[in-house]
């Protein structure tokens, strides 16, 4: 893709995030991004899926919710990776593995901590959420260990 009608579409996505009347949804599904400079772009709620992103420079990258099925990517590109689940409602629950530890984004929360992440669930209001996120968190902790990610499952 050219690298400046790419640009424009990373805008418009950013106008689209703050809810501006003039962005729109980036959708760069299939889109050949192999070597593009996206660089702290952000790509929350982006439609990557298909994309190849090979060797694409994501450094800084928000790809928060973003949809990546079938994306192409090299696996030492990713600096801090992503485990992801989507909700039958949209909301997506992601671990993001950084030199801090490991965030959790559930919907529109972050979370610094499990502890913390886990202190907010369990005093939800809405006790059917609170049900479904608590063992999908649990089910992604496994699935962390499981890939190496330095952390203790309870």
């Amino acid at each position: 893709m050219d690298a400046d009608k790419l640009k424009q579409i990373v805008a418009s996505h950013g106008s689209w995030i703050r809810g501006e009347p003039t962005g729109s949804r980036a959708d760069l599904s299939g889109a050949d991004l192999s070597r593009a400079n996206l660089y702290r772009a952000d790509l929350v709620r982006a439609n990557l899926s298909g994309a190849d992103l090979v060797r694409a420079n994501l450094s800084g990258a928000d790809l928060s919710g973003a949809y990546l099925s079938g994306w192409k990517i090299a696996k030492d590109q990713i600096s801090n990776p992503i485990i992801s689940a989507f909700f039958d409602h949209g909301w997506p629950l992601q671990l993001l593995l950084h030199d801090k530890g490991i965030g959790i984004i559930c919907g529109c929360r972050r979370f610094e901590t499990r502890a913390e992440a886990e202190k907010y669930w369990l005093s939800h209001p809405k006790g059917q959420r609170r049900t479904v996120v608590l063992p999908a968190l649990n089910a992604l902790f496994l699935v962390a260990k499981a890939q190496g990610w330095p952390i203790e499952v309870e």
